[in-house]
């Protein structure tokens, strides 16, 4: 029965947001946005990760897979890149239910100049990392988000994307508990730095954050509904500012 443990944890992941959305016509109404946020970002963390397992940076145990591969990932691992952000994307359109959620916490200029000072620390931090490869990518990965939510401020300075990455970054936890602690995903010592935080290596915090920011801005950017909604945003954060600078 364990060589079903991680086909089971993405039938619970599909389970908990297929169960949600189903009360949430304006999830579906949004499908563009999620095609495209599988076809783009879940199709480039993919490649990435059969690179990487083809290069030894990581491996995934016998014991709780299948056994069923394609292009040297099991199909499980395939799975993840569907479900995880599928949910995730549920929570984002839960937290945003309300007005409230829309509302601006921070100024869009303090935010964008955060955003680029977090990309440069990514990329510098990326280029001391010597021989730790995935250090160096999971890094890298989330300097490019940085850059792009910096070049899209506008969505970030809604109390809901901050409630988004809270929300998520509990789910990651959760998920990458499971996943490090048995272990599915097995990690080479010689491909990241040996830091971790109980069982998960500190790169994989990296590796989420831009793995779900970069999924939400295409999700936001392609999905028609979303895209309105975003521009109604905008619109009203454009006044707020402009009254927050009198």
């Amino acid at each position: 029965m364990v060589k079903f443990a991680y086909l089971v944890f993405n039938v619970l992941v599909s389970l908990s947001f297929l169960g949600a959305a189903l009360w949430m016509p304006e999830y579906w109404r949004r499908w563009r946005g999620l095609v495209a946020g599988f076809a783009t970002v879940s199709g480039a963390f993919i490649l990435w990760d059969i690179w990487a397992a083809a290069h030894g940076h990581w491996q995934f145990s016998s014991q709780y897979t299948l056994g069923l591969r394609v292009a040297g990932l099991p199909i499980e691992e395939w799975l993840f890149f569907v479900t995880v952000p599928g949910a995730c994307m549920v929570v984002w359109e839960l937290l945003g239910r309300t007005k409230r959620a829309r509302q601006v916490v921070i100024h869009s200029g303090t935010l964008r100049s955060g955003f680029v000072v977090l990309s440069a620390l990514c990329l510098l931090g990326g280029m001391m990392s010597g021989d730790s490869a995935y250090t160096r990518a999971a890094l890298l990965a989330a300097g490019i988000a940085a850059v792009c939510l910096a070049c899209q401020v506008r969505l970030a300075v809604m109390r809901q994307w901050w409630l988004f990455q809270v929300a998520s970054f509990t789910l990651f936890l959760v998920c990458n508990m499971v996943l490090t602690g048995l272990p599915i995903v097995l990690y080479s010592l010689d491909h990241f730095s040996g830091l971790r935080i109980g069982t998960i290596p500190i790169e994989d915090f990296a590796y989420n954050f831009a793995l779900l920011n970069l999924f939400l801005l295409v999700y936001e950017w392609a999905g028609m509904h979303g895209y309105a909604k975003l521009k109604n945003v905008d619109g009203e954060t454009d006044g707020k500012l402009q009254d927050q600078a009198r």
